[in-house]
């Protein structure tokens, strides 16, 4: 975009100096034409069509055709300097839409980056969050082994000692006293 921005005078579609010197070339032509069919039909509108001067008959086509080319050719200067106008109107509407094309992409370049920021700020409060609710549920098992440890400790004990004692009953006379 900021290409085609930096490039737009360059451009022959945006030059005024080309469309003028186009439109000049297009008005001499049928400039030309003009005085061709103007000195032609200036002749033959003539009431003296069948005079046999010749210089006079060609006098009269160069007159006639002059005056109308030349008034096609000025007519057709105004309209060239007016396209070249509006050329140069249509160079700036297109500067304008492309640099709002280049803002518009800009604010899309940004939300998109705040987006992707975003998203991976919750990934990451999520996966952190996970990771300590992990960790305290870990701490609750522990707490609740050791718990249940010491719930079953004295009862293991006493079974312990009631199982073993039998055996000690057995043992004990064979200790030195």
């Amino acid at each position: 975009m900021e290409e085609r921005k930096k490039n737009i005078a360059y451009q022959s579609s945006f030059d005024p100096a080309v469309s003028f010197r186009n439109s000049m070339s297009y008005n001499v032509v049928v400039s030309i034409i003009v005085f061709i069919i103007g000195g032609m039909a200036g002749y033959f509108n003539n009431s003296d069509f069948f005079d046999n001067d010749f210089y006079l008959m060609l006098g009269r086509v160069i007159l006639t055709g002059v005056k109308w080319s030349s008034l096609t050719f000025v007519i057709g200067f105004f309209i060239s300097a007016f396209i070249s106008g509006l050329v140069v109107f249509d160079r700036s509407n297109e500067k304008q839409k492309l640099e709002k094309r280049t803002l518009e992409l800009q604010k899309q370049k940004e939300m998109s980056i705040d987006m992707l920021k975003k998203e991976a700020e919750q990934k990451q409060k999520a996966l952190s969050e996970g990771y300590l609710e992990r960790i305290e549920s870990h701490k609750k098992k522990i707490e609740d082994i050791k718990r249940e440890r010491e719930r079953q400790e004295p009862i293991l004990i006493a079974e312990a000692e009631e199982l073993l004692a039998p055996f000690k009953e057995k043992l004990n006379p064979l200790y030195l006293k």
